[in-house]
């Protein structure tokens, strides 16, 4: 026979190592989720290396300029000439970040050879970065040409640089190490014309790997395209309940209203955001309002067992269509005393009478007769068992 578990009992062992593994393989899934994402952006980075964005390293200017070569092995980055280099430095703006085109041009004087379409490399920027910074929603881009000027090295370029801001890259140095200037796209490295939605992919979803000042903006744009969102959202949850509150709020103003069914449309109403100072509401209101102090004189009335209030406040149920717990009691109360005086009087039951009567204040005058809910009755006997209680 195994022996006891010291500190409790076997039963509380298997629960402590039940929880045990549940919070295992809850961590574990924490893990599996965070190696995926560290994947994915890895695997990002490795897209990069080969499609772009990349890094960019500028020359030397004293260095011979070649034909343009792959990303470096070592960091992934891509090295242009010192004269592109300094054009871009030149071209960036003080506020915004910039898409430049670099292309080829003069083709006419190598189109033997080459068989450039010039309208191909002038028409980049109309056809390429203007879509693409409409499409970047929430970041203001500009976009701008560069026509290479190292076209000896550099024919059939058409490179896609972004550019940072120059207030952002006044504290960095303005070394060869070429902070300020990205390469989204490379038709020198890939033989591929640039493509809108390809340049849209890379600056949302590689570009914020690369940069953090780019990746805030990104979050930015994300956090107030939800904020719009669910703005939207809630305007249409507002207008899909709009019309059932207003539809509960009819129900509850038709004949036999009720003050529970009001005060329930009513917070239907708040719920789907109705403006409550409409006339139809505010009118809803002010009849609610009534019906409250109708139910005050009925239960007024009952506890002060005064007939001529009771009366009274039935017409006044009966004139605004309201029903209720009170006026049900009312009329019960009303038909029960009517009922028992009048067969006192035909019985000339003069204890009976004085039990029926007792506590109760009797209507002074003639009293008039009123509609009940199974017709008419006649409230004669309560005065002529007042007038007999007077003469005794």
């Amino acid at each position: 026979s195994s022996a006891p578990i010291q500190g409790g009992s076997p039963r509380h062992a298997k629960t402590s190592v039940s929880c045990s593994s549940q919070r295992g393989k809850k961590s574990l899934a924490t893990a599996d989720h965070s190696e995926d994402k560290d994947d994915d952006q890895l695997h990002k980075l490795r897209v990069a290396r080969t499609r772009g964005p990349w890094r960019v390293g500028i020359g030397k200017k004293l260095h011979i300029v070649r034909e343009q070569q792959p990303p470096r092995p070592d960091d992934g980055v891509v090295e242009i000439p010192y004269k592109v280099g300094h054009h871009l430095r030149r071209m960036r703006c003080k506020k915004l970040w910039c898409l430049v085109a670099e292309t080829c041009h003069q083709c006419d004087s190598h189109a033997m050879t080459t068989r450039h379409d010039p309208s191909e490399y002038s028409g980049v920027v109309a056809s390429i970065l203007d879509p693409v910074a409409q499409q970047v929603m929430g970041i203001e881009l500009s976009s701008k040409h560069l026509p290479t000027p190292a076209l000896g090295q550099r024919m059939g370029a058409c490179e896609i640089f972004l550019l940072r801001p120059q207030e952002e890259t006044e504290k960095c140095s303005a070394s060869t190490s070429g902070e300020f200037v990205f390469l989204l796209h490379s038709k020198l490295l890939t033989r591929h014309w640039p493509r809108v939605p390809d340049l849209c992919m890379k600056l949302e979803q590689v570009m914020p790997l690369l940069n953090d000042s780019w990746k805030s903006l990104i979050r930015k744009d994300q956090i107030l395209h939800c904020m719009a969102l669910s703005r939207v959202v809630n305007r249409a949850k507002t207008g899909f309940l709009h019309v059932p509150a207003m539809k509960a709020l009819e129900v509850a103003l038709r004949p036999k209203r009720s003050i529970q069914g009001l005060e329930d449309a009513f917070e239907y109403c708040h719920r789907a955001k109705i403006d409550m100072t409409q006339d139809y509401v505010v009118e809803a209101l002010e009849t609610c309002r009534h019906l409250c102090l109708i139910r005050e004189a009925l239960e007024e009335a009952l506890q002060k067992r005064d007939a001529h209030a009771l009366v009274s406040a039935i017409e006044r149920a009966d004139e605004n269509h309201f029903w209720g717990a009170e006026l049900s009691e009312a009329y019960r109360v009303l038909e029960h005393l009517l009922y028992n005086v009048s067969l006192a009087s035909q019985r000339r039951d003069v204890i009976r009478l004085s039990t029926e009567l007792k506590g109760w204040v009797l209507p002074a005058g003639d009293c008039e007769l009123v509609l009940s809910p199974s017709g008419r009755w006649d409230l004669r006997p309560l005065a002529a068992a007042r007038d007999r209680k007077s003469t005794r």
